[in-house]
């Protein structure tokens, strides 16, 4: 191999090899995308022959439906539709124009050709179709008319003499036409249903006798026959002249039926014939396409081997030469390092390795000298350490009885806080509950003074009704001095009665009623006097209780007066120990502010203490560490040879 190729980049050694192989592949992935692209066309030709296949039988269905159903205008509708779009879709396959083979060009020509072909093959067996319907009609209406005719002629029969020659003839003659014209018009409704070569001669030598036998029985009637046989005979001929255009429109319309059926089935055959080629189009590019792959596929595969065996040998190799090397250096050989002399990136490693053999020795002499310094130096910081460990650990102690001693004080201000606090709001309390006495002190006063007016109004009412009472003694004297005149009133006027006799034994009796009355009222009165007595002395009694009841209430109104000015005096003191509290409460709080603050900061210094021993002694550990890494060091570079 050229050295040249030796000192080319990694990077461009990779990128030749995997170029060839990414060259390759992009011409493996040109073919692949060629042939999808063919064969997705070929696929979309073939979808396009099915979907003129499937419009086609479209086509022939609603054709038979239309045939079926002629009168529907919907059936009309959907063969012409059906039409449109098979037209439509074979207008789309032409413009397509995927492939200019000439026998797919002739044929799709041809194919368009049927398509004229069938649309004025379609015309012509819509106008037959519509022919014979108004064909049909006409013969309906014909047929209708000339038995209208008939009966006009049997009813004027009926009219005439039962002697008359001629009534017999008439029944005769419509009897027979009647009978005529009804195989005739069965005939032509079975031919209607069934276009049969049969019923078509049934129907042809029905229509031919029918006539005969008009001619004839016409000539019965003379030369001038009745308007009535005229009328039956105009409309034979024309429901005759009827089926002759049904059957002329029949045969037309079976004319254009076989030839879209002929159509159909070529433009089918051209169809199919052209979806066949295709398919056999589409298997020769999928054949080709998978012999062009397995070309370039396998020579892709054989390059890129024989490029990556080749690439990984030109880095493989440099690489074990550079881990033996590698090896020496971590047995701690460090002489004997090779000089290299590559410019790839394996070179660069190369040397990167060769300068670092040679760093590690120029490094491992110098280590070893200061290794020896470190382990001296570890040793002193090690003795300086322990002391200050011992320092900080004293001052940890001292600062932990500091916050212990705060930290009581701090205790006790927050109980003389609570307690200044707690008796603050007693006092508060207590102020309010004098306050409520004060008030219900007045309220007393104030209640103790109506209760006192209302005894001296009870005082005055009292006297007025022992005023009365002895008014009541006056009036029951009166009664008294009347009632005893009345009784002597009547004992004079018993004792004259008594004298009258006789006629005076009924005054007697009123004067001894009058007697009994006055006695009663004598007794009546003596007992008022004693009520009145009884009242007079209650009264009495009353009012001097009720003359004591005013002086003690006059007291109670003075006491009351004095127990308010007192509650007033308690109020005023109570406050002012309120104010006291308040105060004590505030200083205790400012102490125990201060206290806290200085708990803090005690406990501050504590914690910097403890942090402090933590470092000390962190520092002495690593003295110790440090101490042991120094021989710990030297027994490692002790294994290089320099």
């Amino acid at each position: 191999m050229p050295h040249w190729f030796d000192n080319l980049g990694v990077t461009y050694k990779l990128g030749l090899g995997f170029g060839l192989v990414l060259v390759l592949t992009t011409l493996l992935a040109l073919v692949g995308w060629n042939t999808r692209d063919e064969l997705l066309a070929r696929s979309e030709a073939q979808e396009v022959y099915g979907g003129l296949n499937e419009s086609l039988g479209d086509l022939r269905l609603s054709l038979q439906r239309y045939l079926l159903d002629s009168d529907n205008p919907a059936t009309e509708q959907a063969v012409i539709a059906a039409l449109d779009d098979f037209q439509h879709r074979q207008s789309a396959a032409r413009a397509l124009r995927l492939f200019f083979q000439p026998e797919f060009l002739a044929r799709e020509d041809r194919q368009s050709e049927l398509v004229g072909d069938y649309r004025k093959a379609l015309g012509i067996l819509r106008a037959a179709n519509r022919e014979a319907h108004e064909a049909v009609v006409g013969m309906v209406e014909h047929g209708d008319h000339a038995f209208a005719s008939l009966d006009v002629l049997r009813d004027l029969a009926l009219r005439m003499d039962v002697l008359d020659e001629r009534r017999f003839a008439y029944f005769q003659v419509g009897t027979l036409f009647r009978e005529e014209l009804f195989k005739v018009r069965y005939l032509a409704r079975s031919y209607i249903g069934d276009h049969s070569a049969d019923i078509e001669r049934q129907l042809e030598e029905q229509l031919r006798l029918a006539n005969e036998n008009a001619q004839r029985q016409a000539g019965v009637f003379g030369e001038q026959p009745p308007e009535e046989l005229q009328v039956f005979l105009a409309d034979q001929q024309a429901y005759a002249r009827n089926i002759g255009e049904y059957r002329a429109s029949i045969a037309r319309l079976e004319q254009a039926r076989q030839a879209m059926v002929r159509i159909a089935e070529e433009t089918r055959d051209i169809t199919h014939a052209l979806g066949l080629r295709q398919l056999e189009l589409r298997d020769e590019v999928a054949a080709s396409s998978r012999v062009t792959q397995f070309t370039v596929t396998l020579l892709a595969l054989l390059i890129g081997f024989l490029a990556a065996w080749f690439i990984t040998r030109q880095i493989t190799h440099p690489l074990n030469e550079t881990l033996l090397v590698v090896n020496r250096i971590a047995e701690g050989d460090l002489t004997g390092i090779p000089d290299f002399q590559r410019r790839d990136e394996i070179g660069v490693l190369q040397q990167g390795v060769q300068r670092m053999g040679n760093a590690l020795r120029e490094l491992i002499g110098g280590v070893t000298e200061s290794v020896t310094q470190i382990a001296s130096a570890a040793e002193e910081l090690s003795a300086v350490t322990e002391q200050t460990s011992a320092g900080v650990n004293s001052q940890k102690l001292e600062t932990d009885q500091v916050a212990t001693a705060m930290n009581e004080m701090s205790t006790t201000v927050h109980d003389v806080a609570r307690n200044a606090a707690e008796a603050s709001q007693a006092a508060s309390s207590a102020d309010e509950e004098v306050r409520e006495g004060d008030r219900a002190v007045l309220g007393v006063i104030e209640q103790i003074g109506l209760l006192a007016g209302q005894v001296n109004r009870s005082a005055e009412a009292m006297q007025h009704l022992q005023q009365e009472s002895g008014r009541i003694v006056s009036v029951m004297d009166v009664i008294k001095s009347v009632a005893e005149q009345t009784n002597l009133l009547a004992l004079n006027a018993a004792i004259e009665a008594a004298r009258a006799g006789e006629a005076g034994r009924g005054f007697a009796v009123v004067a001894d009623e009058v007697r009994g009355l006055a006695r009663r009222t004598q007794q009546s009165t003596q007992e008022i006097e004693d009520l009145v007595a009884g009242l007079q002395t209650g009264t009495q009694q009353v009012a001097g209780e009720l003359h004591s009841s005013q002086a003690l209430a006059e007291r109670s109104v003075e006491l009351t007066r004095q127990a308010g000015e007192t509650l007033a005096g308690i109020a005023g003191k109570v406050s002012a120990i309120q104010s006291m509290n308040l105060q004590i409460a505030a200083a205790a709080e400012q102490q125990s502010s201060v206290a806290e603050e200085i708990t803090r900061s005690v406990v501050q210094v504590r914690d910097i203490a403890d942090q402090s021993a933590a470092a000390s002694e962190e520092t002495a550990a690593s003295s110790v560490e440090l101490a042991r890494l120094g021989t710990r060091l030297q027994a490692l570079v002790g294994r290089f040879r320099v």
